[in-house]
């Protein structure tokens, strides 16, 4: 890509007289092990470093590039930034990667203002097929969407989560929670949990989250679930039904959760514990909650075996009013 007095042009490399491994023709399955990644999911907007992120070639093939520098930043369907490039293929050996940064700033030089950007990298080609790969990043005034609450809840909140061969690009078991109404401070949330519930979070400096099954106030109907803010180890037992007699325990307040929209740093985790005498066909065994974020992470077991769910989009409102997307690898 050229640019002439202040416009850019992208000089597009067509397949003719591609390197001869782009001649070989290759099934559609290895596009699936080529894949985006960001640094962090939420960036503080100017912070140092800029935003990070990385092509990963997980195939066999050398994977060839349009350019050395084949990105481009969108936000929604209006392009903000695109690096210069000369009209030289790229290439990206097997099992290895290729890292960039963007400073936030558009094409003018200015930082970019708060809100969601997509990174587009492509054109891209494994044999004859050719494809693109892109991610959405979040970008705020201060580097977390929603504060530090542990679990967002405002209307149309929502997140969306893949297990198994998904994690990498591939079909997998997918779950989507979603807040879809409220009356007053409790929300009407799908699929939290395993089911369909009412919650809401407590205030304080030690937060929980309160769930039932319907709106009948803040009586004996409602029942704590996640406790945040608690000491590594401490522990309670959980009286809903979805983790009947079960006990919550505090294991980690600064793990690190890598999930399919970027690395989560210092999450907060719960472990459950079962009663000895318990049945469990299927069950959970860890939750991962990112500051401002909400659940990124958890995982189930059943006779099968265990499956891990990880965030692989969010649509989440900050704290500045605005609503927040979030994107995996696509």
């Amino acid at each position: 890509m050229t640019r002439l007095g202040g416009c850019s042009i992208v000089l597009t490399v067509f397949a003719l007289g591609l390197p001869a491994a782009v001649a070989q023709g290759v099934s559609a399955s290895p596009q699936l092990q080529v894949r985006l990644t960001a640094s962090e999911p939420v960036y503080k907007r100017g912070s140092a470093g800029g935003v990070q992120f990385t092509l990963t070639n997980g195939t066999s093939q050398t994977l060839i590039m349009s350019t050395p520098n084949p990105w481009s930043i969108y936000r929604g369907s209006q392009a903000v930034f695109s690096p210069i490039s000369i009209m030289v293929l790229g290439q990206i050996a097997p099992g290895k990667s290729k890292t960039w940064s963007w400073n936030m700033k558009d094409m003018s030089g200015k930082l970019v203002p708060p809100g969601s950007y997509t990174i587009k990298v492509g054109q891209l080609w494994l044999g004859n097929d050719q494809f693109a790969r892109s991610i959405t990043v979040a970008v705020t005034p201060t580097g977390k969407i929603a504060g530090s609450s542990p679990f967002p809840l405002a209307l149309d909140n929502e997140w969306g989560y893949v297990a198994g061969p998904g994690l990498f690009g591939g079909p997998g078991s997918y779950s989507t929670t979603t807040v879809v109404s409220n009356s007053g401070t409790w929300y009407s949330i799908k699929n939290v949990v395993g089911k369909d519930r009412w919650a809401k979070l407590s205030g304080g400096s030690k937060p929980t989250l309160f769930v039932m099954a319907k709106v009948g106030g803040d009586g004996v109907m409602s029942v704590p679930f996640f406790r945040f803010n608690r000491p590594l180890g401490y522990t309670y037992t959980v009286l809903g039904d979805a983790l009947a007699g079960a006990k919550l325990k505090v294991g980690s307040k600064n793990d690190t959760l890598q999930t399919p929209v970027g690395t989560f740093k210092n999450c907060y985790r719960l472990d459950v514990q079962y009663p000895l005498n318990a049945f469990v066909g299927v069950g959970y065994k860890s939750f991962w909650f990112a500051p401002g974020v909400g659940l990124v992470g958890y995982n189930k077991f059943n006779p099968e075996g265990p499956v891990n769910f990880r965030l692989e989009s969010a649509k989440i409102k900050g704290s500045d009013g605005k609503l927040y997307l979030l994107k995996g690898n696509h």
